[in-house]
């Protein structure tokens, strides 16, 4: 998955159409009309942005359906390479 760090997109639009699948922190007005401008305007593809929507969508579910979930999510996961949340990401 490929996500930015902290404020570092300065346009979700070419991030999105670059193969990023979230933008850290969420929740812009300004880059969500953006976006919708740019599919409008056929500079960034609905597909692009549907495919990085289904990436998240389905990581989301992967990791809430495993096993691993409450561990990972209550940081009671072991540390090593056979820790839970590095087994769950491996298989997400």
């Amino acid at each position: 998955m490929v996500v930015t760090d902290w404020g570092a997109v300065q346009d979700r639009t070419n991030g999105i159409a670059a193969g990023q699948y979230l933008i850290m922190p969420g929740g812009s007005t300004r880059g969500t009309i953006s976006m919708l401008s740019a599919i409008k305007a056929g500079t960034l593809s609905e597909a692009a942005l549907n495919a990085a929507v289904r990436y998240v969508m389905r990581f989301v579910d992967c990791t809430s359906r495993t096993e691993n979930t409450s561990a990972v999510l209550t940081g009671t996961q072991t540390t090593g390479w056979q820790s839970p949340l590095r087994r769950t990401l491996l298989f997400c």
